[in-house]
């Protein structure tokens, strides 16, 4: 048996801590090695008018043909393939991950072994095949179905046609890591990886002959999971998707069933096999962290959901193909499936997010108490709105954010579901409202119906709460802003149990009756989280489900924004905003590609983060251009040092009058050119050379943008240094 150590897999992650433990053994089956193992002679299994599927019987591997193009992919990569050589990687269509209850280990093996061991049975299934690979020595089985669709191949794993032995519980599954992949150092070929707004990681080997590596889970770690590392900048993956360029073809793959469990990887350049990849892997039992005595461990979850299936589908692009072709294909499906449609809404000049305050611990004759420190009430942001008019004539999208009884500080469920008298109390925002109705501005109020920390209107903030996998009440504590790690002493958030969640809406939209007119409901868009308190929760399960039908049952009568929303949310609103433009902090990436707003835009407006709180507003401002994304500012009428402790989402950078000229000067430099574009959808986007893009808009617009030190011309039009040009079509102003 070969015990691999894997950069790559999400869940093989697991296999660096110190030590293991189980709070229980479950599973579908035990392990049974067949008598008999039913084959299937090389054939073409299905076939339709656009593709072909292929069994090769002798090293267990499928295959799929393009009529057209004539192009291979398969399981082992085609042109190893036809060497006749083998390698444990490439010539592997799973890989598995388990946990071994003897020694405390995580160990990885690749079907290979099951071929060369000839424990691999196949049997024909309507349009495609089913194949089971038996792994002899942990005792563990897994299958994966192979299906020929009209358009793509769907590659599927039923958790009920896993058995395992006594002694080794599966964790994980990686399903055709190579399926997506290139050979290594064709100029133009790349993986695609949905990581931030995208990116792009070329096949080129380093010159100190290392691999670029990525890996993360789909919608960003499980919060319910303890964290011991520190919190990070990177940006976490919103859309179930990735793809491989290879030459004029393409394949683009979506995780259709099982997102919640899945974690997207990658290897570019890597030197070891000559291949460069990027794959989908899924966690099949739920875990815990804990630290004992200085050392990590794994709590294994006791339950494994009965009937749960995980899929993934690959669509074969063909004739010059890209990323941009990619989104098209996203987009297509996502309207299919119900998961976009398009907004009522137009795109504004920019989005302002004003903040209203948070708590502040103070003492009174030497007895600790949190007061709240307010930044920006009600009619405050009515007189600063007046201003921005005044300066910039912009047409704005306003968010009020932190205006609940607790201000931005992550208290109760919904905020109270009621606004601090310390803002204005109801009748400040009846006011502001109003002013807003007047002028034609959209107003947006935040409600976190998630994450709270103490008891009140009836949500229990321990009996109501989600379970970890380890069946412990999920409770994480709040990140510093000074140290930028967690404060150990402070009071813990926790995550309103999933069954509860409609009962919060439910509260929210009682509250806010016809008085609130537009919510924000960040939290149920981006943030995934499992609750192992019910089977149908764990694993981030039922995501798609559970939380679309809460976003569109709190958008019949209220339009609806999102902060940088997941897929099963984010076609479903009618704005979003806070999109990021940044690769996420990873180094392993060569390029930074709007795919989000290849997606989206046109159905839906955009705005991108606050431009006063980045760290570079010129290059954001620039990436943002390249897509079409409106500007966003975070204000605040004033500031309170003594917030520099808060955990509250709060910034000293805020104040409205030490941003006003540079509202205006942005405002000034992109507002005409996004007017031009108006809700124009994004067609196509290129890297012509580095720091020099090209995004082609529905109409014939045409977008350069230029992030060099350094003029240059594009089809006729010249770009000067760190800016960007419109013009209506390929080469004309």
């Amino acid at each position: 048996m070969k015990n691999l150590k894997s950069g790559l897999a999400v869940i093989m992650a697991l296999s660096v801590l110190l030590g293991l433990s189980s709070c229980g053994k479950a599973r579908s089956a035990d392990y049974k090695l067949p008598d008999e193992f039913s084959t299937v002679t090389d054939e073409v299994i299905a076939q339709n008018s656009r593709y072909s599927l292929v069994w090769n019987n002798e090293s267990k591997n499928v295959f799929l043909k393009s009529s057209s193009s004539q192009k291979i992919w398969g399981t082992v990569p085609y042109e190893y393939f036809q060497t006749g050589e083998t390698s444990y990687s490439l010539s592997s269509p799973v890989q598995i991950e388990y946990y071994n209850s003897n020694d405390g280990s995580m160990n990885t093996l690749n079907a290979l072994d099951c071929i060369e061991g000839n424990t691999v049975s196949a049997e024909k299934t309507e349009n495609g095949i089913k194949v089971s690979y038996w792994f002899e020595e942990p005792k563990i089985s897994v299958a994966l179905s192979y299906t020929l669709r009209e358009d793509s191949l769907l590659i599927s794993l039923n958790s009920d046609d896993i058995t395992e032995g006594e002694i080794n519980s599966l964790t994980g599954v990686s399903v055709a890591p190579y399926l997506c992949s290139v050979k290594n150092g064709t100029d133009g070929d790349y993986l695609f990886v949905p990581a931030g707004n995208g990116a792009v990681m070329y096949t080129d080997t380093q010159p100190d002959d290392s691999a670029r590596s990525f890996s993360a889970e789909v919608y960003g770690n499980d919060p319910v999971r303890k964290q011991f590392d520190m919190p990070s900048a990177t940006e976490k993956i919103r859309l179930p998707v990735y793809g491989v360029k290879s030459g004029n073809d393409g394949l683009f793959a979506i995780i259709e069933e099982g997102q919640g469990a899945a974690g997207i990887n990658a290897l570019a350049g890597n030197p070891a096999n000559g291949y460069s990849a990027v794959y989908a892997s899924f966690n099949v039992r739920g875990y815990n962290r804990a630290e004992l005595e200085a050392y990590a461990t794994i709590i294994l979850n006791n339950k494994r959901p009965k009937g749960k299936v995980f899929s993934v589908g690959f669509y074969p692009l063909e004739n010059d193909a890209s990323y941009s072709k990619m989104a098209a294909v996203y987009k297509e499906y996502l309207s299919e499936n119900g998961l976009l449609e398009k907004s009522g809404s137009a795109q504004k000049d920019c989005m302002i997010t004003f903040t209203g305050g948070a708590l502040k611990r103070t003492f009174t004759l030497g007895i600790p108490h949190d007061v709240i420190s307010v930044l920006t009430d009600f009619s405050a942001a009515e007189e600063i709105l007046k201003d921005i008019s005044k300066n910039t004539s912009a047409d704005v999208d306003v968010r009020l954010y932190g205006f609940g009884r607790t201000g931005a500080d992550k208290t109760y469920v919904g905020g109270g579901f009621s606004f601090s008298s310390k803002f204005g109390g109801m009748s400040g925002y009846k006011s502001l409202n109003g002013f807003c109705r007047e002028n034609g501005i959209d107003l947006y109020t935040d409600y976190d119906i998630i994450q709270f920390s103490k008891s009140h209107n009836g949500f229990n903030s321990f009996r109501d709460t989600a379970l970890s996998a380890n069946m412990q009440r999920a409770a994480v504590q709040p990140i510093t802003k000074n140290t930028v790690s967690y404060d150990e002493d402070a009071p813990k958030t926790v995550f309103l149990k999933r069954e509860k969640l409609s009962d919060a809406m439910e509260r929210l939209l009682e509250s806010c009756g016809k008085n609130v007119d537009g919510l924000s409901l960040a939290s149920l868009g981006n943030l995934a989280y499992s609750d192992y308190s019910s089977e149908g929760t764990m694993q981030k399960s039922a995501l798609r489900e559970q939380f679309g039908a809460l976003i569109k049952k709190a958008s019949e009568n209220h339009k609806l924004l999102l902060s940088n929303p997941n897929d099963y949310a984010a076609g479903l609103c009618d704005v979003i905003c806070d999109l990021p433009t940044q690769n996420g902090g990873y180094a392993c990436f060569d390029e930074e590609v709007p795919f989000y707003a290849l997606v989206y835009r046109g159905a839906i407006p955009l705005y991108g983060r606050a431009l006063n709180l980045s760290v570079n507003k010129e290059e954001q401002l620039l990436s943002q251009m390249e897509a079409g994304i409106a500007p966003a500012f975070r204000l605040t009428e004033t500031a309170d040092r003594g917030l520099a402790s808060s955990y509250a989402d709060v910034s000293s950078r805020t104040v409205y009058e030490n941003n006003r000229n540079d509202i205006a000067e942005i405002l000034s430099a992109c507002s005409d050119t996004l007017a031009r574009l108006s809700d124009s959808e994004l067609l196509e986007h290129t890297v012509l050379s580095k720091g020099v893009t090209r995004s082609v808009f529905a109409g014939g617009k045409v977008m350069y943008v230029n992030h060099t030190e350094k003029e240059v011309t594009v089809n006729g039009c010249a770009v000067a240094p760190k800016s960007f040009r419109l013009a209506d079509e390929e080469g004309v102003q």
